[in-house]
């Protein structure tokens, strides 16, 4: 008990710790992940008052036949959810080539100053493509130097033109879970919103966005007529994974949406038609992924790891460590264990109080 009390011994062992810490390992990254995610997971599920999905599945498939389908059942679906009171309509699907059946323009008719968004998505292999977009005014630094870059864009067949267009792009973490996505990319020095800015931007009728960026990075984006949206450096923003949503199949005969924004994409059971995105409540599709973050976005409900986090947690570490040793070395080893303990249990705490009061994520 006496070397190991040793005053060299702790000091070696906390500065072992530290170094560790300042590496930041790929396990200590996945150990981290995983704490914000329980922070999260505590949080009671809420359903969604603003978004419904409508889903492509096993039922419509069957009912419908081989996908893709003639475009004419997407201009349909069209009339048919418009007739039942829906808002803002977003496709998660990419329509890159033209219907072999011959029904773009009937489609493309129905989108027309309809309130449609349709999705594009980042590429390495289709280069030289530069696809729709509008505006962005910047404040502050040059986002070009922060913002996520992309070879090549794939986009949707030129006969199609939407209200809307945005990118549907993860972000997955070290351990392969959906957690953030980009809010902003860039591809041939050219910025593109994400779907649910997109969405966003064409529910207030704005023409553009604000981008607001430090000498960091990036640190905000705002659509008028709805709250500022706090980012990452890259601009990327946290998903709150507490939210549910109605979901219905392409076929079923829908209620009324009373304005409520619809989103349709591939079903889960549409097997090898989509891809099923593992996230820290499971396996979601795309268009649940969006509707997340459109619905994080409209309360209000940005989670945030400010970009002070890591050197405050560091700081923090450094100073508490250096309190250890100095107790270590004067005060009884069981009271020592006291101390410890109290400390541990007071780091975690105070981590959950800045989540639940604040929705800011520090590492316990």
């Amino acid at each position: 008990m006496k070397y190991l009390t040793s005053i060299w011994i702790v000091f070696l062992v906390a500065v072992g710790l530290f170094y560790i810490r300042l590496q930041d390992p790929v396990p200590l990254q996945i150990l981290r992940m995983k704490t914000f995610d329980a922070l999260q997971l505590r949080q009671k599920v809420d359903k969604s008052e603003d978004i419904v999905l409508i889903n492509i599945g096993y039922d419509s498939l069957k009912a419908l036949g081989q996908f893709p389908w003639p475009r004419t059942h997407f201009a349909q679906i069209i009339s048919d959810i418009r007739d039942k009171g829906a808002g803002i309509i977003a496709f998660t699907m990419i329509f890159s080539e033209e219907d072999r059946y011959g029904g773009d323009e009937v489609f493309a008719s129905w989108m027309k100053d309809n309130g449609v968004v349709l999705s594009q998505t980042v590429s390495g292999r289709v280069l030289g493509i530069k696809g729709p977009h509008v505006g962005i005014a910047i404040i502050g630094e040059d986002p070009l130097d922060f913002v996520f870059q992309y070879n090549g864009l794939l986009i949707n067949t030129p006969l199609l033109i939407a209200d809307g267009h945005g990118i549907a792009a993860g972000s997955p973490e070290v351990d392969n879970l959906t957690r953030r996505i980009p809010m902003i990319v860039q591809v041939d020095d050219v910025l593109y919103p994400s779907v649910p800015l997109e969405i966003l931007r064409v529910t207030a009728g704005d023409p553009s966005y604000q981008l607001k960026v430090g000498y960091t990075g990036i640190q905000a984006i705002r659509i008028p007529s709805f709250p500022t949206i706090p980012t990452d450096e890259h601009g990327r923003i946290w998903i709150n994974q507490k939210h549910l949503f109605d979901e219905y199949e392409f076929i079923e005969d829908f209620p009324n949406f009373e304005g409520k924004t619809v989103i349709i994409g591939m079903g889960a059971d549409s097997e090898g038609l989509v891809p099923i995105l593992p996230t820290p409540r499971g396996l979601k599709t795309p268009q649940y992924i969006q509707a997340s973050v459109l619905q994080t976005i409209i309360n209000g409900e940005n989670i945030v790891r400010p970009d002070y986090a890591a050197s405050y947690e560091i700081l923090t570490l450094a100073v508490l460590m250096l309190l250890i040793i100095l107790v270590v070395y004067k005060i009884n080893i069981y009271f020592v264990l006291v101390f410890v303990a109290a400390i541990f249990s007071g780091m975690l705490y105070g981590s959950f109080y800045v989540f639940d009061d604040h929705s800011i994520l520090l590492d316990p």
